[in-house]
């Protein structure tokens, strides 16, 4: 097929426009993402001190989450944030018994910042022990069991 000169310039410059367009959006998105993270964490707080009603100035507990497709390799990685201070909830194989789960807690105070870098300091140790992923957090109140 012969196109015209002018014509194949035009296509050439549209596709590239459509290739620089779409490497833009991708290292965007990473971007964002990275931003967005923090950004989740500052809507996170937010709802928990107005729609919770908690004092996220004071102690909570705050869980952090695991995966891998094998129990092995968390095992002795609990054992490291034991030593850290975290406490082991459970390492456990999900419904679909496709991963392992390892869950910690610890209560602490902790601030956007603070839980933003603990986030980025987790998944580095959890990409170290060539672990499938750090999964996330959660977060409650402690609760203090009343001896009778």
């Amino acid at each position: 097929m012969n196109l015209p000169k002018p014509l194949l310039f035009v296509l050439i410059c549209i596709i590239a426009v459509i290739v620089i367009w779409a490497l833009r959006n991708n290292s965007q998105i990473k971007v964002s993402d990275d931003s967005s993270g923090r950004q989740g964490i500052a809507e996170m707080f937010a709802k928990m001190s107005s729609e919770q009603k908690w004092n996220l100035e004071d102690d909570m507990l705050w869980g952090f989450f695991f995966t891998n497709p094998t129990k092995d390799p968390l095992v002795p990685f609990s054992k490291e944030l034991e030593k850290m201070g975290y406490r082991v909830v459970d390492i456990y194989l999900d419904d679909e018994q496709k991963d392992w789960w390892l869950h910690v807690e610890k209560i602490e105070i902790h601030t956007v910042d603070s839980l933003y870098q603990r986030e980025a300091e987790l998944r580095k140790l959890a990409a170290t022990h060539n672990l499938g992923s750090y999964d996330g957090w959660d977060v409650g109140p402690v609760l203090i069991e009343k001896k009778s």
